[in-house]
């Protein structure tokens, strides 16, 4: 986030929120209505931080999570169901991915909603040391002009009064 500016780091949290709206809204929503929650047994390879040069492991591993659907890759969680070991479905296209009942369907979950949060108040907490740095560099470029309104109304004066 260190080479982001506030207007940038502002438009990034936004679409956290949304992102952690719409994880948490349809994660209830689908466990509610059958989908099996298997986080507590799925062992999941986390597919670490997020770099310029991602290893081809990691890129093969994401090619895996795709919507059979809309082609969206799935980061954050994913359905899949017992009678495909290949077919992965983002939460939205769920229903479309096979004919069988949800009750059939698992979700996965490689991030929590924990960590969703925590990743927003982290960016909130940036959002906020950004603004009170911009703040501070306001202040001291006050600081400094009223200083120069000084020395060039004292040396005014002096000219006026020699």
């Amino acid at each position: 986030l260190d080479e982001y500016n506030i207007e940038s780091c502002e438009m990034l949290l936004k679409e956290l929120e949304i992102l952690q709206y719409d994880e948490k809204h349809f994660r209830i929503k689908l466990l509610d209505s059958g989908i099996q929650d298997v986080s507590s047994i799925a062992n999941l390879p986390k597919e670490g931080k997020m770099c310029y040069d991602i290893p081809e492991n990691v890129a093969n591993y994401d090619d895996q999570r795709i919507c059979g659907t809309c082609q969206h890759t799935c980061f954050l969680s994913a359905i899949c169901c017992h009678c495909s070991e290949l077919e992965v479905s983002c939460l939205k296209c769920c229903d479309w991915m096979c004919r069988c009942p949800r009750s059939n369907k698992f979700l996965l979950e490689w991030h929590t909603i924990e960590e969703i949060n925590d990743v927003i108040n982290k960016t909130k907490n940036h959002i906020q040391l950004l603004k009170q740095n911009n703040n501070n560099n306001n202040n001291h470029d006050t600081i400094k002009i009223s200083e120069e309104n000084q020395k060039t109304a004292a040396a005014e004066i002096d000219v006026l009064t020699y």
